[in-house]
């Protein structure tokens, strides 16, 4: 038997520090709040809570004992009531029409940003898919451009071949350079398309021209000299559309129900100590993996480096007891600001933060760097086949708080502007890893079935689906505290808060 699933020893109002940390999960909060209802009847005390997305609302819900209010909102649960569209009215277009729109600019927001080199999820991830094939493309289109002008050549003798092969080596040899996706998508694809057109449309006048002798191939020459002008002024032109269209307020869902909702529980005030998760874009460099960029193509000991900043998500844990009411309110909505255009971010002093989910779902983290809490209730929207499994997705174990500490310093970390000597870099920086003073008990509770996939339990918004896991979420988290030995007394009726 885990730890986690002893049984509790320590009498009921022994000074025990205890913390209570919600996952998010969009819709499947609402188990997360059957739970705390439990929890209440229970009359446990937590002198701590905390939550990521939805399990910062569900963490205010607690801190300000409105559960009237909150169960009234996870009742009438709907998009309209949390996150209307903003893109398109749906009162105006059919609904697979809206849906349909969202999916496909939601989807080509989360390829811009791959491209742009912004992991998907997590500090420490990175999006490797389309540097690879980038570096594929440009071998392709290197050994297209080698096979085309070479049938060329054996077909019309055309002396165009002879530069058109000098180039298509260099493009082979270039994915070996090329570090910037921007680069590649409007700098070497303009420019190898418009070798490829340039090469077909001058073919092609040389056969018509046989006459004319070399001329035909000054012809060839010209035009790709226009060709090449013409696709990089276009393609100058379109780099700017992608900033615009994927620009921050460009989003598919509003919060404004849910900025009003979230204001009126604030407004009862908190009565604990609570914690929200939020994450914002940082370009970080770590003096303990330098990564350098310099412009000559091939460095010497007189070169000139410049540090390679690298896209990273990083969480960061804000108390709201020490906001006042309309700070504390955009913190939650942050933490709910799903990013890739789904909902826009939230600026707060300049900087903007997107759901806490994308890196930090479960965060545990603040307890455990405290240092002096005994027990972290965690409560979990995701099925485990043991307590270990679940402490295991909860992530609380030392490794991954040194990780995320770590993380967390060196993006505070000011890179260097420039360096001429790279030898000498890395000399007396160091941000070491560190480990926790103190590590508190976790005791997870989590769903014994699955509560439903993305589409059917994490955006089913209807009130329906909240009532049914919510009161799975009452009955197996009270039978999980009798287990523990916390609810033994507890009878029917008594509903403390």
């Amino acid at each position: 038997m885990s730890e986690a699933s002893q049984k509790t020893t320590t009498p009921r109002h022994a000074p025990l520090r205890r913390a209570l940390v919600l996952a998010g999960g969009g819709a499947k909060g609402a188990y997360a709040f059957g739970a705390m209802k439990a929890f209440r009847d229970a009359k446990l005390f937590f002198h701590s809570v905390g939550g990521a997305s939805v399990g910062a609302l569900n963490a205010i819900i607690w801190s300000t004992r409105e559960f009237e209010r909150g169960e009234a909102l996870w009742h009438n649960l709907s998009f309209s009531t949390v996150y209307p569209m903003k893109m398109l009215d749906p009162k105006r277009h059919r609904q697979f029409f809206v849906r349909g729109v969202a999916y496909v600019y939601v989807s080509l927001r989360v390829l811009w940003s791959s491209i742009q080199g912004i992991p998907i999820a997590g500090e420490s991830s990175e999006t490797r898919l389309f540097a690879w094939l980038g570096e594929l493309q440009i071998l392709l289109v290197g050994l297209m451009i080698l096979s085309e002008l070479l049938a060329c050549y054996l077909q019309t003798g055309s002396a165009w071949a002879y530069p058109g092969l000098i180039l298509g080596f260099f493009f082979i040899g270039m994915s070996e350079h090329i570090r910037s996706r921007e680069q590649w998508l409007f700098t070497g694809m303009p420019t190898i398309w418009s070798v490829i057109l340039a090469r077909n449309v001058g073919a092609k006048i040389h056969v018509v021209m046989t006459d004319f002798g070399t001329r035909g191939v000054v012809v060839e020459v010209i035009l790709g000299a226009v060709c090449f002008s013409g696709i990089a002024l276009l393609a100058s032109k379109l780099y700017r559309l992608p900033q615009r269209i994927f620009a921050t307020d460009v989003a598919v869902l509003q919060q404004s129900p849910l900025k009003q909702s979230i204001s009126d529980i604030l407004e009862a005030g908190l009565k604990s100590h609570t914690v929200v998760a939020v994450a914002k874009l940082s370009r970080v460099w770590d003096p303990d993996n330098p990564l350098w960029l310099t412009p000559s193509w091939k460095p010497s000991p007189s070169s000139v480096y410049f540090p390679q900043l690298l896209a990273k998500w990083i969480s960061h844990y804000q108390v709201l007891n020490v906001l006042d009411l309309t700070s504390s309110v955009r913190y939650c909505l942050a933490s709910a600001a799903l990013p890739y255009g789904i909902v826009s971010p939230v600026k707060i002093d300049e900087v903007e933060y997107v759901d806490g989910g994308i890196n930090d779902n479960i965060p545990v983290f603040p307890y455990i760097e405290a240092g002096n809490f005994d027990e972290v209730f965690v409560v979990l929207l995701e099925p485990a086949d043991s307590d270990e499994d679940a402490i295991h997705k909860v992530a609380a174990d030392a490794e991954s708080w040194s990780k995320r500490d770590r993380a967390i310093r060196v993006s505070q970390y000011t890179a260097p502007s420039v360096l001429t000597h790279r030898k000498k870099v890395g000399d007396g920086l160091y941000i070491p890893f560190r480990a926790p003073t103190r590590f508190p008990r976790i005791v997870p509770f989590y769903p014994a079935t699955t509560l439903g996939n993305f589409l059917r339990g994490t955006l089913n918004f209807k009130g329906d689906y909240a009532d049914e896991i919510m009161k799975r979420g009452y009955d197996e988290t009270m039978a999980r505290l009798k287990e523990l030995g916390l609810a033994s007394d507890i009878q029917q009726g008594d509903h403390g808060c």
